[in-house]
């Protein structure tokens, strides 16, 4: 369906300026009326959704009174569940609106005259759509059942609210954008005023249009939320991508699974919550109801809590727990296809979402970056890790005026030890190496597996006298003590290259490489369980 855009509606741009124009009085037949433009940025969607939750300075209620579950986003101080008795969000639209109780008793007491002119009002209108928006048999009926009654029922409650959302659901499915929807109002406007001052009732019109007014206000929840959950899918594509994307090394995938579970199915539930809102159907949605049995519960139960600072755990919890009461909620409204009811819970949904996904996003790139820079088996840096510190050493050395020195490890006959002993012993050795390179090098070492049975030692020595006092030491303490393994004693030695550079050499971090990597090969032409430190 190809929608013509009505001449003179302009779509809220987001600019403030633009926005007060647009929302400026306007004066038909001597009614002045506001014209309520659609929502176009993520602050004025929350801003429409808190005005159905209730403002302090206009209901005299407290922010804690309002909803248990804003009490609760206050960073999990509180876990009362109950909500209080408040007035309904109907109720707070039509006060911010300025639809008063005497508007609806004007709109009853004339309801046998509006009734007889809502034929004629309602042809005016499908006309309309025809002519301006190419609205054809093809796209069905433009109104819902019901919907050009409950304008003059007289009665502007949650049920009303709920058809008039349905309504803009409707036109949204039917690829109607903001703007349509503000024009099609506009145009039921000016029908209600004519309606009215044939009667000489100025103010049964002024009630008419506030009316309006109402319905333009939940109608725009519509749109915004359609522009939202486009905008969050984008986001969501690129950030899921990313998360999804496996941390490869020498050993395979060593993402964190169990993590990204979690915030991948916490994400998608979010989408699903606004999706729902929009009217989309349930799809047997088996949304564990148990903060234990979701993905991140099962996370949390595992050791994940733990790797959460332990001032942010209750609140994370809180959030958690949160959520699923609300994701209880929102499906229940979905089932009864009360997908207005289901918006008043997105922004208590999004304000703890945004807790859990800081926490958990901020997880998954500490752990992502720790892995890609950790040799899975010894656990020890990298040979991606070595790369980025060797210059870093070189560089930090030079400024500070100190001497740096760089040593290559080689497990001798290694290849012999696999095929005698199998693979899972020769895991065992290159793990107990590791360890023992660690504990006779000093703590503030840097010591990185370089792959397969070599390691590398950056040292911070002051001569290369030093450093071969230090290699020597490393060597012989394989020598002296044979390494325990699941297959008994394994008697291992090792040779060790190594070159160095003083504050007055200032060699360059690939002459320093490979210096060291040649003589740790002639330590081994040379006939192993030795130390060669290049001049």
């Amino acid at each position: 369906m190809q929608f013509i855009r009505r001449p003179g509606v302009t779509q809220s741009s987001g600019n403030r300026f633009e926005d007060r124009q647009l929302s400026k009085r306007h004066t038909h037949n001597g009614v002045s009326s506001i014209y309520w433009p659609p929502a176009t940025t993520t602050k004025q969607t929350h801003s429409i959704l808190h005005s159905l939750r209730g403002v302090k300075s206009r209901y005299g209620a407290s922010h804690s009174n309002l909803s248990p579950i804003l009490r609760l986003s206050n960073r999990g101080r509180s876990q009362h569940h109950e909500p209080p008795i408040t007035m309904s969000h109907a109720g707070k639209l039509r006060i911010t609106i300025g639809l008063s109780d005497s508007d609806c008793r004007l709109i009853k007491l004339h309801q046998h005259y509006l009734r007889a002119s809502l034929n004629h009002c309602r042809v005016d209108f499908y006309n309309w759509f025809r002519e301006h928006l190419g609205w054809t048999e093809k796209n069905g009926d433009p109104l819902l059942d019901g919907v050009c009654e409950s304008y003059i029922g007289g009665s502007y409650d949650e049920t009303f609210c709920s058809i008039q959302y349905n309504q803009a659901i409707h036109w949204h499915k039917k690829g109607m954008g903001a703007e349509h929807a503000l024009a099609a109002q506009s145009t039921l406007r000016h029908l209600f005023i004519d309606i009215a001052q044939k009667q000489g009732q100025t103010d049964l019109a002024k009630a008419l249009c506030r009316v309006i007014d109402l319905t333009q206000s939940v109608q725009s929840m519509v749109f915004h939320l359609a522009h939202t959950l486009d905008r969050l899918r984008r986001v969501a594509e690129f950030d899921l991508a990313r998360i999804q994307q496996p941390c490869s090394t020498d050993h395979g995938d060593i993402s964190p699974s169990g993590l990204k579970k979690a915030y991948i199915d916490h994400y998608q539930w979010k989408l699903r919550a606004y999706a729902l809102a929009l009217g989309e159907p349930l799809d047997n949605e088996k949304l564990p109801m148990t903060s234990d049995t979701c993905a991140l519960g099962k996370w949390l139960n595992t050791g994940g809590l733990n790797q959460i600072p332990k001032d942010e755990q209750d609140a994370f919890l809180a959030a958690h727990e949160r959520l699923h009461l609300l994701g209880v909620r929102i499906l229940s409204e979905a089932k009864a296809k009360r997908p207005f009811n289901i918006s008043d819970y997105l922004m208590d949904m999004e304000a703890a979402s945004e807790d859990i996904i800081g926490v958990l996003g901020h997880r998954i790139d500490c752990q992502l970056r720790q892995l890609a820079a950790e040799d899975s088996l010894t656990h020890l840096g990298n040979r991606r890790l070595f790369e980025r510190d060797l210059e870093k050493r070189v560089a930090h050395a030079k400024r500070s005026k100190e001497g740096l020195g760089l040593l290559f490890i080689d497990i001798d006959n290694f290849k012999n030890i696999n095929d005698r002993y199998g693979h899972a012993v020769g895991d065992e050795v290159i793990r107990g190496t590791a360890r023992r390179i660690v504990e006779v090098l000093r703590t503030a070492d840097n010591i990185y597996r370089w792959g397969g049975e070599e390691f590398a030692a950056l040292v911070a020595v002051d001569s290369r006298k030093e450093l071969t006092t230090a290699a020597e030491r490393l060597r012989e303490s394989f020598t002296e003590t044979d390494h325990f393994t699941t297959q008994g004693l394994v008697n291992i030695t090792i040779s060790i290259g190594g070159s160095y550079t003083s504050p007055a050499e200032k060699s360059a971090p690939n002459t320093l490489f490979s210096l060291a990597d040649r003589s740790m090969h002639q330590a081994k032409r040379a006939g192993r369980n030795r130390v060669v430190i290049a001049d």
